[in-house]
């Protein structure tokens, strides 16, 4: 047999200096409303966080020769908007979906794929061909997973909350896909927020939750003068 003893690459850490200039940029980043995104994008890599939020700095332009993640999922996000918003405030009991809620839901899927030219040249030939044949059967069975009783307040609902640290109030904000309330003639058990943006999708939480501890970003005590 052949074998190669294979070398993995060193692992660098790389930090900023806690200056004073970098401390005002922070402090005046915070004066703003601070959303999912950017937290994802701080607890991710402190240091990308700072270049892309807090230097202004966006990588460059080039030409895309994979998948298109986000654009995927900006057409099955558009896809449920339209089919939900046609059933708010109506309790979906047992046997959700039913053949008129997956005819619906096809009709929207083909035209909306059919209206969206530009999904099929972002995309390699194959996986658009994926998402064409496959894409609709993973909704219906995304579906079919939604809690008998649930009945849709509302979607694309934004939503802010005061975080008060260290004396400072930090300003939250995100859009959730959709509000529910779960257990609908049973017996109302909570309110509760799906898909919590501009960041990574989530499954769905209840949005009375106690927070989490403030992650050191939202300190505004982080960075020494000197």
């Amino acid at each position: 047999s052949i074998s190669f003893q294979i070398t993995p690459a060193a692992s660098i850490e790389r930090g900023l200096p806690k200056t004073a200039i970098a401390a005002r940029a922070l402090d005046a980043w915070l004066q703003k409303p601070v959303s999912a995104t950017a937290l994802d994008a701080y607890l991710r890599c402190p240091l990308q966080f700072f270049y892309a939020r807090l230097a202004g700095l966006t990588p460059p332009d080039v030409v895309r020769e994979g998948d298109d993640p986000a654009g995927v999922g900006e057409f099955l996000h558009a896809v449920l908007q339209e089919f939900f918003a046609a059933r708010l405030n109506a309790p979906l009991f047992e046997g959700f979906p039913t053949p008129q809620d997956e005819e619906h839901l096809a009709n929207i899927y083909s035209q909306k794929l059919a209206g969206d030219p530009d999904l099929g040249t972002a995309l390699p030939y194959a996986s658009y061909l994926m998402l064409k044949t496959t894409g609709l059967a993973r909704l219906k069975n995304a579906l079919r997973q939604t809690p008998p009783g649930t009945r849709i307040l509302a979607l694309e609902t934004m939503l802010s909350a005061p975080l008060e640290v260290n004396g400072r109030v930090i300003t939250l904000h995100g859009k959730l896909d959709r509000v529910d309330a779960r257990g609908c003639g049973e017996g109302e058990d909570g309110v509760w927020g799906d898909g919590v943006r501009e960041g990574k999708p989530q499954g769905a939480e209840p949005l009375e939750v106690s927070p989490p501890a403030a992650p050191p970003i939202l300190n505004p005590d982080w960075v020494d003068e000197d």
